[in-house]
């Protein structure tokens, strides 16, 4: 008799896992992101990141219910306990909880220091999607720009002359610059003023 977990269910079960665990560690790298830029809270990354997980999974066992995966999730909607170990102790999980943890300091910091770093305060939640809506708009614009020239986002700050606290909060969401500073800042990036997302 062959041993547990060989076979074809072993083989798409570590498939689905693997995709899986790619799709999450893209997911969770974006909310840290989102987490170092003081737009989420590093509970509101984690929280976000989880769920992500937990849908994904469910997704992941609907779309390929044909193929002979294993029980992945439980009647209550839940990830088994088999199946998280395996995702927990994944390379992926490893990397998601370094940058978590990056996250989760930077906001201690900001509420040690509260005067040397950016508000941390949650918005209301009429203006959380705003925000948010406007921080993405921003960065999927700027950070390409950036990364073509090569450029950090201190170092755009640099090039066009203004405090990082104004490059940071612009891409955040949070604050629209003055009219000459966001001027400098598309010069800096190589578009017109009018090209900058407002």
């Amino acid at each position: 008799m062959p041993p547990p977990g060989y076979g074809k269910e072993a083989q798409a079960t570590s498939l689905a896992i693997r995709y899986i665990l790619r799709v999450f560690g893209a997911f969770a790298h974006q909310a840290c992101e989102l987490g170092l830029a003081r737009v989420w809270t590093a509970t509101r990354v984690d929280d976000a990141s989880r769920e992500f997980l937990r849908h994904l999974t469910i997704d992941v066992r609907v779309e390929f219910g044909e193929l002979p995966i294993r029980k992945m999730i439980t009647d209550m909607g839940y990830i088994t306990s088999e199946v998280w170990q395996e995702f927990t102790s994944s390379l992926a999980w490893k990397k998601y909880q370094e940058e978590l943890l990056t996250v989760a300091e930077l906001q201690a910091q900001a509420l040690a220091y509260p005067s040397e770093i950016v508000r941390l305060d949650v918005d209301p939640v009429v203006e959380k999607t705003t925000v948010e809506r406007r921080a993405e708009i921003r960065t999927s614009f700027v950070m390409p720009l950036l990364k073509l020239k090569g450029l950090t986002r201190s170092k755009w700050a640099s090039k066009a002359g203004v405090d990082p606290s104004v490059v940071y909060d612009y891409l955040s969401g949070k604050s629209n610059p003055r009219p000459n500073n966001r001027n400098d800042m598309a010069e800096a990036l190589g578009v017109e003023e009018s090209q900058l997302p407002d």
